[in-house]
């Protein structure tokens, strides 16, 4: 590194990369980097790719020998941990089927708890976190009331399966939500699918990743296991 080099930072498309350098703006909040637009002059930079100049406060803290060298764009290691939770959004999806392939259950067993992710849902419509057979048949496994859950953090609720919901081997992730409660971190997730009415699954343009886990107790062993990790 030389004095007055210039950082650039190239964002890959959303399709090819979710990984998403912020920047932190005048009424600090995060923003995508990718999402700016600007009228200076362009630089030529490596390979002949050409950007425009901007002068940003980077959610980026290098580690170098000397920092006093560092200029103002760069910000300390307290305010990017401080952002760290803004850097994603967290979306609720509106009246929305939505199943994940890449979320299944790979062996038989019976969920014993649900950890969710969720606003209280008094007075609007409940949603369904079901399961996809490889018939097709889509089966109810918890109807989410914060009535019959434990608050074990803010959003975030425990539901005991009172009804020990059977899995089978194979089975897929799916969320039906009519109103707004149930969260998703945006782009961090695997591809989303919609379930039409013939419970097929089709490819929507989304990546979002469901708040959900469980506790898992397998058919051939007693002990519990976590199938999906909250983010």
């Amino acid at each position: 590194v030389q004095m007055n080099d210039i950082l650039g930072i190239y964002q890959p498309p959303h399709d090819e990369s979710v990984v998403r350098v912020h920047y932190e703006s005048s009424s600090n909040i995060a923003y995508k980097l990718n999402s700016l637009t600007g009228t200076s002059t362009l630089v030529t930079v490596i390979n002949n790719l050409q950007a425009t100049p901007q002068n940003l406060d980077l959610i980026i803290y290098p580690l170098t020998d000397n920092p006093s060298c560092l200029s103002s764009g760069f910000q300390t290691r307290e305010m990017i941990q401080s952002k760290v939770l803004q850097v994603t959004d967290v979306l609720g999806p509106t009246n929305t089927v939505r199943g994940f392939s890449n979320i299944r259950f790979t062996c038989d067993g019976i969920i014993t708890k649900w950890i969710v992710g969720i606003n209280d849902v008094t007075g609007n419509t409940l949603p369904n976190i079901q399961l996809l057979r490889s018939d097709l048949t889509v089966i109810t496994s918890l109807t989410v009331d914060t009535n019959n859950g434990i608050s074990t953090d803010t959003n975030v609720y425990e539901f005991t399966s009172l009804l020990n919901a059977e899995v089978k081997k194979g089975d897929i992730l799916v969320v039906n939500s009519t109103d707004i409660p149930v969260y998703y971190q945006q782009f961090n997730g695997p591809q989303n699918y919609m379930i039409d009415s013939s419970n097929t699954l089709i490819e929507v343009e989304a990546n979002n990743y469901p708040l959900i886990s469980v506790e898992f107790a397998s058919a051939t062993a007693t002990t519990a296991t976590t199938m999906i990790t909250t983010t």
